[in-house]
């Protein structure tokens, strides 16, 4: 059971890389639900 727990954060981990990655190589210019709230416009 110790390995799936060890996958899992492996695999959360690599995501959390990946976005960070990709969000500051490209900037993303897709609407999101996200960004309308941050921004506060509707």
């Amino acid at each position: 059971m110790g390995y799936v727990f060890t996958l899992f954060i492996m695999v959360v981990l690599g995501f959390i890389c990946y976005r960070i990655f990709k969000g500051k190589s490209v900037p993303s210019n897709q609407y999101t639900p996200y960004d309308d709230i941050t921004v506060g416009k509707r």
